[in-house]
């Protein structure tokens, strides 16, 4: 009979993972390339939407502030319009969710 493994989970290490420069690049470059996803479907009436998009990062996201995380937005005074109400909602960043849980950093 093979022996058995007894997993003791290291709480403090998956911590230190969790919110390490290497995590947290990872995090980034998803969120740059979901970001040129996005760009890449904007409308482009004005070009104000497709050049508001920002990523920015964090090694105290998640809801108990202990995870890296990376955040795109967009900080145009119309994001909400385009991305519900005008255009027939075209949802750029929820398509560009999809994208960057499809792809990560490829």
């Amino acid at each position: 009979m093979a022996d058995r493994i007894k997993y003791e989970a290291d709480y403090h290490g998956t911590r230190e993972l969790m919110t390490s420069p290497e995590m947290l690049a990872c995090m980034g470059a998803a969120a740059e390339q979901g970001k040129q996803f996005a760009v890449s479907i904007s409308p482009r009436r004005t070009g104000e939407y497709s050049e508001s998009f920002h990523v920015e990062g964090s090694t105290a996201g998640g809801p108990n502030r202990d995870r890296a995380e990376a955040r795109l937005t967009n900080t145009s005074s119309h994001a909400a319009d385009v991305e519900w109400r005008n255009h027939g909602g075209m949802r750029i960043l929820g398509k560009t969710v999809d994208h960057i849980e499809a792809h990560g950093a490829d």
